[in-house]
């Protein structure tokens, strides 16, 4: 059984055009667990663990070019990355693997990195890693990460983390973000003394720099439209503030819905959802989505066959979410290969250039030693067609 990691290049220029480039492989060996990162200048970054070495590392193409440079090794393996561009040469980078989130610092342009701060799981419990961000605002920095951890009687439990960099240093440990148990972090946004942590379960929100939250959008029923229990996140013109969730709901109780609502204050409060999207039961998976000014790219995976993943689809807005272009199907698998169930993929843009990376799995005969299974990491940019 082999897995692939694709990355796609979204070209949208004010004239409408734009396509996806053919792929190109980025791995030197296997790969998995990708992230992007586009940095002010319009570097892009994509980190992914290389199973051969079993190491973290990253791989930069600089603006206005098509090729990757080499590997540069990060840190030991590991499963998700969050980074933060400090200005100039300097890079800050949070990355967690099953029982440690582990803060490195970069003042060479990612060329190398040095290690910082290591935060624990709690000792000798079973865990695994959850999606981890770095925010900033003024002169501090904040890491918000998580762990969940297994246990045969009780089950699988999440906590959600923060810890602080003040003045140079770092907290010497993270504190527990009551009422977090079972949320897996989807983002994170910081401005002045509003942070917002939007997770799976809601949207905890402070309004006194991180001191105190208050969890929102978790009353009633679970599939309520209104509830603030998101897939995704993402940060538009203004510091407003998106979540995308699908949840199942309405007269036909099989139906899945795809929703998108945003926030304009900070995370205080929040606008009634929008719905953009709905489709038949269990063939939508994974929503995420990017905002560039007033265009918003909101990506899933879709079933054609209930538990195949074989098509990424895609719908546009460039007017802030106010409407929304027709559904696009901008991939198919075919033969035996299939989209990762797990929905490991990303998504970022910038100058009306949006990057796709995703996972995809082979049905192969091929044998492989490292890691739960073979993965590859490649590239995919544009074509000529022209969307509608």
């Amino acid at each position: 059984m082999t897995y692939c990691i694709l990355l796609f290049c979204l070209i949208l220029p004010s004239v409408g055009q734009c396509g996806w480039e053919t792929p190109v492989q980025l791995d030197s060996a296997e790969g998995a667990y990708p992230t992007l990162s586009y940095s002010p200048d319009g570097e892009l970054r994509v980190f992914y663990n290389n199973y051969q070495t079993n190491k973290m590392v990253v791989r930069k193409r600089a603006q206005g070019q098509t090729a990757f440079g080499p590997e540069v090794i990060l840190h030991n393996s590991a499963r998700a990355v969050g980074v933060y561009y400090a200005g100039g040469p300097t890079i800050d980078l949070a990355i967690a693997n099953c029982d440690t989130a582990t803060i490195l610092k970069s003042t060479d342009n990612g060329d190398s990195f040095s290690w910082q701060k290591n935060y624990l799981a709690i000792d000798g419990v079973t865990c695994s890693h959850l999606p981890l961000f770095l925010t900033e605002d003024d002169a501090d920095l904040r890491l918000i990460y998580g762990f969940m951890y297994h246990n045969a009687v009780l089950g699988d439990w999440e906590k959600i983390y923060y810890a602080s960099r003040n003045s140079g240093t770092w907290d010497e440990n993270g504190t527990f973000i009551e009422d977090s148990k079972h949320a897996i972090i989807r983002g994170a946004y910081e401005n002045g003394n509003n942070v917002s942590i939007v997770t799976s379960i809601g949207v905890f929100y402070s309004s006194d720099n991180g001191t105190n939250y208050t969890l929102m959008g978790n009353t009633g029923s679970g599939s309520a439209p209104d509830l603030l229990r998101a897939d995704d996140m993402a940060i538009g013109t203004g510091d407003k503030l998106y979540l995308l969730r699908t949840y199942t709901y309405g007269e036909e109780p099989d139906d899945k819905h795809l929703t998108f609502t945003y926030s304009d204050n900070h995370g205080a409060s929040w606008h009634s959802p929008q719905i953009l999207i709905t489709e038949g039961p269990d063939s939508m998976w994974s929503p995420i989505f990017t905002v560039d000014g007033d265009r918003m790219v909101v990506a899933w995976f879709h079933d054609q066959v209930p538990n195949e993943h074989t098509d990424i689809k895609c719908i546009i807005s460039e007017d802030g979410g106010q409407t929304w272009g027709s559904v696009e199907t901008i991939f198919s698998i075919t033969g035996d290969e299939q989209l990762h169930y797990s929905g490991v993929w990303d998504i970022a843009s910038r100058n009306g250039r949006a990057s796709l990376v995703y996972t995809v799995r082979d049905e192969s005969l091929e044998d492989h030693v490292y890691g739960p299974s073979g993965f590859s990491v490649g590239f995919l940019i544009g074509s000529d067609r022209l969307w509608a």
